[in-house]
């Protein structure tokens, strides 16, 4: 199966500019999420679709709503699902919550480096 990432229409006003780092999302989520156990293991069209696009919808509602300069909690991170990608392509402050410190670890090794 073909990797054919795209952002559909209603998500391009949120992603000009910040593609690049939402493909970064989904290279570390394939590669750094699966073997660490963050995410189980899925097809790189799926981690995309499912994950990375799904999450910039979540986004979408809370810009329809107008909560733009609000603080954003995604309890139960795990793999930084939706609050990453949220992150990325948002002025809000997104604040990740899990109970397991190996995925805090991990989320907070990617944010270093590609925030």
């Amino acid at each position: 199966m073909s990797f054919d990432p795209q952002i559909p229409d209603w998500g391009k006003e949120f992603t000009d500019n910040r593609q690049e780092k939402l493909f970064k999302y989904h290279s570390w989520l394939k590669n750094t999420g699966i073997k660490s156990g963050l995410i189980s293991p899925k097809s790189d069209q799926f981690i995309w679709d499912e994950f990375v696009i799904h999450s910039i919808y979540f986004y979408k509602i809370i810009f329809d709503l107008n909560l733009h300069n609000i603080d954003i909690y995604d309890l139960g991170t795990g793999g930084g699902i939706p609050g990453v990608p949220v992150g990325l392509v948002s002025n809000n402050t997104v604040n990740l919550i899990d109970i397991k410190q190996k995925r805090i670890f991990e989320l907070e090794r990617f944010l270093s480096t590609h925030k």
